[in-house]
């Protein structure tokens, strides 16, 4: 109610798709109708907000296994580039659209590779570390079986970050990048497990 007398209808739209959000993941209803609505109603508020409604569309969508439901709300998110702070939006937004290209059958692994590129660019001009980490590792998973030493490279940045801020996993990444690096020190020898795995900080 006070949301509503002081203007900002958007905040209490937020709040109630938040919890429509919540209840979806606790009982896996697959209708998403009204939680699109209200996604769409935000279409004249701050772009973040937009943009954050429609990746949590997303990504109920991808809890759900509707990918390509997934990658329609993505790409109604508006694209954001001004401040730092909401190009994190952008950069997930990319994020999310290569999981999904990943997750089609078949995959589309080089339209998946130019969306985790992307995530990772933006990463890199604002700061984010633990974003360059997560999408350096994204990026080097979908390398390992046809450029291992582009892999390990890529993949060796989000250990560092893991090793650097103590993550209970990042001492089993580093094994895994140390196998990736002996395979690419042995010409014509290809591992397996390319797309395996989340890395230092899932």
């Amino acid at each position: 109610a006070v949301t509503g007398q002081q203007g900002m209808q958007h905040w209490l739209e937020t709040s109630q798709a938040i919890h429509e959000w919540a209840v979806i993941l606790q009982d896996g209803r697959r209708d998403l109708s009204e939680l699109k609505a209200r996604a769409d109603s935000m279409k004249d508020t701050p772009q973040s907000y937009s943009a954050l409604r429609w990746v949590n569309v997303a990504t109920l969508h991808m809890h759900l296994g509707q990918f390509q439901d997934a990658l329609d709300a993505l790409a109604r998110a508006p694209a954001i580039e001004a401040h730092s702070e909401t190009r994190q939006f952008a950069a997930e937004r990319h994020r999310l659209t290569g999981e999904c290209l990943l997750a089609l059958e078949p995959p589309d692994e080089t339209a998946a590779q130019a969306s985790f590129a992307q995530a990772l660019v933006i990463s890199r001009e604002i700061g984010d570390r633990r974003g360059e980490a997560l999408r350096s590792w994204n990026l080097g998973l979908l390398f390992e079986e046809s450029d291992p030493e582009r892999a390990a490279e890529l993949m060796a940045v989000c250990v560092a970050f893991g090793q650097e801020i103590g993550h209970p996993a990042a001492e089993a990444d580093a094994r895994r990048v140390a196998e990736v690096r002996a395979r690419a020190g042995n010409e014509g020898t290809r591992g397996g497990g390319g797309g395996g795995g989340r890395g230092a900080l899932a």
